[in-house]
């Protein structure tokens, strides 16, 4: 493919001094993402992303919202910090008409239709979090070619087909887009989306991370021109990461602009040379990988230590030799993030909102 002046540039990803600093970014293809418009100082302050570390939405904060969404990646992108539940309050408080026996009368303005639409799944006494930097997404194509966002090759195939992660069944690649999107995910009134959905959802200031998850009857080169040229439409910073090194692999010779991270599995010397073979911008890697953590090589569930454990290869100083971002998966807690921020992290790939 030819080269493009889009955005998708990996010049761009220039890491800042600050996750909170106007208009940087970091060289794994986070976006800072904060302060887009004029007067978002102040919104950047109350949300307290100043850690200088990329917080990244593992499928849209997984752990809070049904994984993979819009409704997912529309709340990741906006974040809820107890200054914004107080205007909550204010604009209703302003507005409400008349209580009766259960009905209330509101005088709608534009303010509360704006704030019910940001909290209408939400449980507004628990929403105090930060928003995302930046929102990873599964994608993979369905069987009629539209690229969706989904994570398992089955419909239903969580916990061993004993709990569908949808209503519907069938290997997602062979499976026709319109049953596709219309399965319900973890029973959330959510349905599988197409790509295109994902991308409206998401504010052009927060990056995407896309996870080339399956190519399904496509080559990687066809299924990331199928995908990056969506992607090109829109004026989010990309990032493409993936475990198969083909679709790195076509991602590097095809679009040789596009930010990349390998992601590690369980062989740290193997995917330092990957990464260093595509002169990839980020290593992707789950947090036990970490030296200076105090769960390195630690049974995490993955099933991802060699026999023998990893090799005597500490990742942040590789990363920092190489100039590029070192960003871990899939963290759980405050303390996993507390400790790996002290170990040297870039970015967080975390199931849940209220890690940092």
């Amino acid at each position: 493919m030819p080269d493009r002046d889009t955005t998708l540039n990996r010049r761009t990803f220039v890491k800042g001094t600050s996750a909170a600093a106007v208009g940087t970014a970091v060289t794994s293809g986070v976006a800072s993402a904060q302060q887009a418009a004029e007067g978002e100082d102040e919104a950047a302050d109350d949300d307290g992303e100043s850690s200088g570390v990329t917080l990244v939405a593992h499928r849209g904060f997984a752990g809070v919202n049904p994984e993979n969404t819009v409704g997912a990646v529309r709340n990741a992108s906006r974040g809820w910090t107890p200054e914004r539940r107080q205007r909550l309050t204010d604009v209703l408080r302003s507005n409400v008409q008349s209580v009766g026996d259960g009905e209330v009368v509101l005088d709608y303005d534009e303010d509360l239709v704006e704030l019910f639409r940001d909290v209408r799944r939400g449980d507004l006494p628990e929403m105090t979090q930060r928003k995302a930097d930046m929102i990873e997404i599964d994608v993979m194509p369905c069987g009629t070619g539209e690229i969706v966002v989904f994570h398992d090759s089955q419909l239903s195939s969580r916990d061993g087909g004993t709990q569908g992660l949808t209503d519907a069944e069938g290997t997602v690649w062979e499976t026709d887009r319109e049953t596709v999107t219309s399965a319900e995910v973890l029973e959330s009134g959510e349905t599988v989306p197409l790509l295109t959905d994902v991308m409206d959802a998401i504010p052009s200031e927060v990056g995407v991370n896309l996870e080339f998850k399956e190519r399904g009857n496509m080559s990687w080169t066809e299924f990331a021109d199928e995908t990056l040229s969506i992607a090109a439409d829109y004026d989010n910073e990309i990032l493409v990461s993936s475990f198969a090194e083909g679709a790195v692999a076509a991602v590097a010779e095809n679009y040789p602009d596009v930010p990349l991270a390998y992601l590690f599995w369980n062989d740290i010397e193997a995917g330092v040379e990957v990464t260093d073979e595509y002169d990839c911008d980020a290593m992707n890697v789950p947090y036990n990988m970490v030296q200076g953590a105090p769960f390195f090589s630690d049974d995490i569930g993955f099933d991802n230590i060699p026999e023998g454990g990893y090799a005597d290869v500490d990742l942040v100083a590789a990363a920092d030799e190489r100039g590029i971002d070192l960003n871990v998966w899939t963290v759980q807690s405050w303390y996993q993030a507390e400790q790996l921020v002290q170990a040297g992290v870039d970015g967080l790939i975390s199931d849940f909102p209220n890690v940092l």
